[in-house]
C-alpha cells in the first residue's frame, strides 16, 4: 500500500509540473503577441478622417478663411499674410491649437503637412512647417494614418495624422 501511495504522489507531481509548463508557455506566447483590435483601427481612422475634414473647413480668425485655403496660400504664395504674421506661421499655429483642443493628451499622434510626399518647408519665408505631435511622441505601432488631400496649383498637399498604439 505504501508503494502505491508513493506512485500516486509522483504521478500527481508530474501532472502539476506539466500543467505549470503549459501555463508558463501560454503566458509567454500571449505577452509577445500585441495584436491591435480591428475595431480600434477603424475607430481611429474614422476619427482622424472626420477631424481632418472638420479642421480643413474651420475658418481661421486671423485670416478670415478656412484652413484649407490658408494651407494653399502658404504653399503657393511666397509672402502671404494673415493678420500680422505669415500665413504659414498662422496655419501651423491653428493646426496645433485645434489638435490640442480636440485630442490633447488622450491619444499619441503625429500630424504633418506634406507636399509630394515631403514634409513642407518654405525656404523663401524662412519658415519650416514642423510635424506636430503629442508630448512624449514615441510610436512603434502606427494603427491609423488617415490623410486629406488639398488641391493646390502644383498638385496636392496632404494633411495627415498618424495615431499610435
Amino acid at each position: 500500500m505504501r508503494r502505491a501511495q508513493m506512485e500516486m504522489i509522483g504521478l500527481a507531481f508530474v501532472v502539476v509540473l506539466i500543467v505549470l509548463g503549459i501555463m508558463f508557455a501560454l503566458v509567454f506566447q500571449t505577452v509577445g503577441n500585441k495584436k491591435i483590435p480591428a475595431s480600434l483601427i477603424k475607430e481611429r481612422h474614422a476619427f482622424g478622417t472626420s477631424l481632418e475634414t472638420a479642421m480643413l473647413e474651420t475658418t481661421i480668425p486671423d485670416c478670415g478663411y478656412p484652413l484649407s485655403i490658408a494651407i494653399r496660400k502658404c504653399l503657393t504664395e511666397s509672402f502671404s499674410q494673415c493678420g500680422d504674421d505669415s500665413t504659414c506661421y498662422v496655419t501651423h499655429a491653428a493646426i496645433t491649437d485645434m489638435l490640442n483642443a480636440v485630442i490633447g493628451d488622450h491619444m499619441i499622434y503625429n500630424a504633418t503637412l506634406e507636399q509630394n510626399g515631403v514634409v513642407v518647408s518654405k525656404p523663401l519665408t524662412d519658415f519650416i512647417f514642423p510635424p506636430i505631435h503629442a508630448q512624449d511622441f514615441d510610436c512603434e505601432n502606427i494603427i491609423a494614418h488617415p490623410s486629406q488631400s488639398i488641391p493646390i496649383g502644383t498638385g496636392t498637399a496632404e494633411l495627415s495624422i498618424a495615431f499610435c498604439n
